[in-house]
């Protein structure tokens, strides 16, 4: 990215890695086996968050006033409602994006805890660069994630499940025999 800076910079005729950063989103996307809407129910809130579910997005809006927003969604349907030449790699998958949008340049040296107003320079830097990365991990963790364990008490009492409960039973019991470990091994990772 470094380079494309530099290039629009000649470009343009001024150096943009001065400039200040009023807005950065870190994301990172994740292929799953079923449709991502899916799993929205098993997110649930987020302290000082509020949860908001749209047809193929489940947003987090920072209440009293933060300049942040954390974004699940469906990465196929929002290429093709944007009219985004989707990747033939990514052309029939199930694709969750997560965001982390810090959308405002106090919220940004606030995460990279500077002193000044970001610049493109400051953002660039791979230390700063880890912090979002570690500022992502932190807010996908912040959201509880309790629905995900299955009382199968429950379910043993019913003598007939629709074909939606029974997708969600095997959904969950993937989830919940595959561990918390999976995923912490993906963040760390990642």
């Amino acid at each position: 990215m470094g380079g494309a800076f530099q290039i629009l910079s000649n470009v343009v005729g001024n150096d943009l890695y001065g400039g200040i950063v009023t807005r950065v989103d870190y994301a990172s996307n994740l292929f799953m086996n079923h449709n991502p809407k899916l799993y929205y129910q098993f997110f649930g809130n987020s302290h000082k968050f509020k949860r908001l579910e749209m047809d193929t997005t489940l947003t987090y809006k920072g209440s009293r006033g933060q300049a942040r927003s954390k974004v699940l969604m469906d990465k196929t349907v929002w290429a093709k409602d944007t009219k985004n030449k989707i990747p033939d790699f990514f052309e029939n998958k199930n694709i969750v994006r997560f965001e982390n949008r810090l959308m405002s340049s106090n919220r940004i040296a606030h995460a990279l805890e500077l002193k000044d107003k970001p610049t493109l320079e400051d953002i660039m830097r791979i230390d700063n660069l880890l912090k979002l990365h570690d500022d992502w991990k932190r807010q996908y963790f912040k959201i509880q994630k309790q629905q995900n364990k299955i009382d199968f008490s429950k379910y043993t009492q019913k003598d007939y499940y629709t074909p939606n409960e029974m997708m969600q039973v095997y959904v969950l019991t993937l989830i919940q025999e595959s561990g918390d470990e999976s995923l912490d091994v993906l963040m760390i990772v990642y």
